[in-house]
């Protein structure tokens, strides 16, 4: 009986360094592609961070719930459609009713709707329209790029109603940190 108490006894620990090594083997591989998931990330943030640029051209309200913002890519790399969604649209505003400035995170949505921000048209060399790589302002958007001195004429919808006799200001973040506000 003894025997077979120290042979379970060195089975059992032999099994459980055998399960602590495979899962620090594991924990260890997990680490090591998010660290390089990381490298990649922060070496594309530092390529395009010299190399985006946004301006706010105006900033202005259609209605009570709607604002156009003005942006133009004054970079030198363009923006692609695809990355809108990874762009952050922010109206500071001061709601109906009230005497505190508040600000709205919209997110993208190419059909528009409460709380969203879409495109509406793109200026080109002061004229609506562009013929390189056009931007779609629809709902099956997503091949175009938002070129240099290309200007995005937003459309943001609030999910509250706006004092439209007070200021209203935007900013607008590219996917890799440069912003624009006016």
């Amino acid at each position: 009986m003894g025997l077979s108490v120290v042979a379970a006894t060195g089975i059992l620990a032999l099994s459980l360094t055998f399960l602590f090594i495979s899962v620090s083997l594991s924990i260890f591989h997990v680490w090591e592609d998010a660290l390089k998931y990381e490298s990649n990330i922060r070496s594309d943030i530092i390529k395009n961070s010299w190399t985006v640029a946004i301006r706010i051209e105006s900033v202005s309200f259609i209605s009570n719930t709607e604002v156009e913002i003005n942006a133009t890519n004054v970079g030198s790399m363009g923006i692609p459609e695809s990355s809108f969604k990874f762009m952050d649209v922010v109206v500071v505003y001061f709601p109906e009713g009230t005497s505190k400035r508040t600000s709205e995170y919209l997110n993208y949505d190419p059909s528009g709707g409460s709380g969203t921000w879409r495109v509406i048209s793109v200026v080109t060399s002061g004229s609506e329209g562009e013929s390189l790589n056009p931007i779609c302002p629809c709902p099956a958007a997503g091949k175009g790029v938002w070129d240099p001195l290309e200007t995005l004429v937003i459309r943001a919808t609030l999910s509250s109603t706006a004092n439209t006799t007070r200021p209203v200001n935007a900013l607008v973040v590219s996917p890799w940190g440069q912003r624009g506000y006016g």
